[in-house]
């Protein structure tokens, strides 16, 4: 049949691994003969090996038809694909190997050998659809539809339906826009759809899993006894994740200039949560689909791309604007709770609840008639915090306060590139903006509070909470630091209390991600050397950050610890 085409597609990733770990005895003896293996420690020498295998296979069955009937074009395909994963691993150990010589498990004790074996599967079947029509290249319509099946659900719940549709509108194909000259193209457009995620499931979670967790007498032997750590769930199903959107793509001056606006709306249905019960039932409970996430917001790309003789150059900025707020979460608020990422209903999911500083106790007086964490170990120059249920103290759940996210609001990213005469450049910005980063008070870093064997930073040092009541002139008067007075930690946490708005930054920033220069040669060079194509270059990542945190990364919320390393790589790329 003319345009209609089938296709089989299937791939397999199969890694069989082999480990043996050989801890030899050697070097040090005693009375008693060697006692000592190659780790320093006074046991005797072993021999693990473990085998492990992994076997991933995946297929696709397709058939398309592409058809064109005047002004009328229809594209229709359908298919199914599968996905089997299974990894199994198995591991023996003996000690005391005879001869100190043969890392082989038979040439070791039967006393006190162990083994260890692990394995597990899943399995994903899908099943899709998507039909295409166009009415002389100007009014477009999609229509999308996908039915999953995955292994983590129970049968009853296994599978999960998705459809999605689009709809197209290009005016500029219209005769009435024929003689005008503003526009290259002006599309509008609009989308509704579904997809399905299975994320934050174990493989088995639907299934009674039990643990052996001891032994007990049983005649004359002792036998096992086993336990469920976690009740299983037959009822979860799919999560799903709905997005509603519209836009508008526009090009102007010769399509040099184009603009891409869109405004969307995307919920979280059926979002896995936990749910708390009564502690007496005596086991952990498994989450439900009790959960619903809605983001809004909008995104702008505007891009400029010319050629001036041999030069040719290109700009393409992006900003978006979104809020999210968790809508339901399967239970009722009971009052806020300090720390970061809470989840509470009618906030952000990133949300930062603490206490709000008013300043530094200035005063003994002040500290005996002021809330605080501890009275007992507060002094001038700590912390004070803003009371707001009267009740003479600091505390949780009504003297906390939503302070932020930490999900940004706003991100946007800048690609520059140029060419020229067999060179070209590229530069990529990158940042976000709109959000908090909770950075607690770390010895020797941010906090003004030491122990044994570490140090203050600089900048704490330099601008701490100080004044001696006998001395007022004391050129060290600091009334008005940023940080609270120095102290050492040995029974000593007012200052070090979390989740106060002391220790949020803003975590705007902006990130030059990557710099790259390159050059290719002449075709008339290379093809002397049998070549096609030769371009060396240069490439740097993460090179400039412009940012107010204080900390290591703002991009990772990293206050102290891993952050993304800075690099420059040199190389070619040959094409023979």
């Amino acid at each position: 049949m003319k345009g209609l085409s089938l296709r089989a597609v299937g791939g397999a990733n199969i890694l069989d691994g082999q480990k043996k770990e050989w801890r030899r005895a050697y070097g040090k003896y005693g009375v008693d003969g060697l006692i000592s293996t190659a780790f320093g420690q006074k046991s005797p020498n072993s021999v693990t090996q473990n085998n492990s295998h992994r076997q991933y296979l995946t297929g696709q069955l397709i058939a398309e038809y592409k058809g064109v009937f005047g002004k009328h074009d229809i594209n229709v395909l359908g298919g199914w694909s599968a996905e089997e994963n299974l990894y199994e691993d198995l591991q023996g150990k003996r000690t005391n190997i005879v001869g100190n010589e043969l890392p082989a498990l038979n040439l070791g004790d039967t006393d006190g050998w162990s083994n260890a074996a692990d394995e597990n599967e899943w399995a994903l079947l899908s099943g899709f659809m998507r039909a295409s029509y166009a009415f002389a290249a100007k009014y477009l319509v999609e229509v999308n539809f996908r039915a999953d099946a995955s292994s983590r659900f129970s049968k009853k719940n296994r599978w999960g339906v998705f459809p999605s549709a689009s709809v197209g509108w290009r005016i500029t194909e219209e005769k009435f826009m024929q003689n005008q000259h503003i526009f290259d193209n002006l599309k509008l457009r609009a989308s509704w759809g579904q997809l399905g995620n299975q994320n934050g499931l174990g493989l088995y979670d639907h299934i009674a899993s039990y643990n052996i967790n001891g032994y007990y007498p049983f005649k004359s032997e002792l036998g096992q006894w086993a336990v469920i750590s976690k009740l299983p769930s037959e009822s979860r199903t799919w999560e799903t994740v709905e997005v509603k959107n519209i836009a508008v793509d526009m090009a102007f001056l010769r399509n040099r200039l184009t603009v891409t606006g869109e405004y969307f709306i995307k919920k979280n249905k059926d979002m896995l949560v936990s749910i708390e019960i009564p502690s007496i039932i005596g086991i952990d409970v498994p989450t439900g689909n009790y959960g619903e996430l809605k983001v809004k917001g909008w995104e702008v790309t505007v891009g400029w791309q010319d050629k001036i003789k041999d030069f040719s150059y290109g700009a393409r900025f992006n900003l978006s604007d979104q809020k999210d707020k968790l809508v339901d979460y399967g239970v009722e608020y009971n009052g806020f709770v300090a720390g970061v990422n809470q989840k509470v209903q009618g906030y952000s999911l990133g949300s930062i609840f603490g206490y709000r500083t008013d300043g530094y106790f200035t005063s003994e007086e002040e500290v005996k008639n002021s809330a605080a964490f501890n009275k007992a170990i507060t002094g001038v120059g700590d912390i004070k915090c803003s009371e707001k249920d009267g009740d003479g103290k600091i505390s949780a759940p009504n003297d906390l306060e939503y302070l932020g996210t930490t999900t940004p609001r706003y991100t946007f990213g800048l690609n520059l590139t140029a060419a020229w005469k067999g060179f070209d450049l590229s530069m990529v910005w990158a940042g976000a903006a709109g959000f908090s980063i909770y950075w607690g008070a770390t010895t020797g870093y941010n906090a003004a509070s030491t122990e044994w064997g570490s140090t203050i930073a600089q900048r704490v040092a330099e601008n701490h909470y100080f004044y001696n009541p006998e001395n007022p002139d004391d050129p060290r008067t600091n009334i008005n630091a940023k940080y609270p007075r120095m102290a050492y930690i040995d029974g000593y946490v007012q200052n070090r209390h979390g989740n106060t708005t002391l220790w949020l930054y803003k975590g705007d920033y902006i990130k030059l991600k990557n710099l790259s220069l390159g050059y290719t040669l002449p075709k008339n060079w290379v093809s002397k050397i049998a070549m096609q194509n030769a371009r060396i270059y240069v490439s740097a990542e993460n090179l400039l950050t412009i940012t107010g945190f204080e900390g290591q990364d703002p991009e990772s919320a990293t206050g102290m610890g891993y952050s993304p390393f800075r690099t420059i790589a040199i190389g070619a790329n040959i094409t023979f």
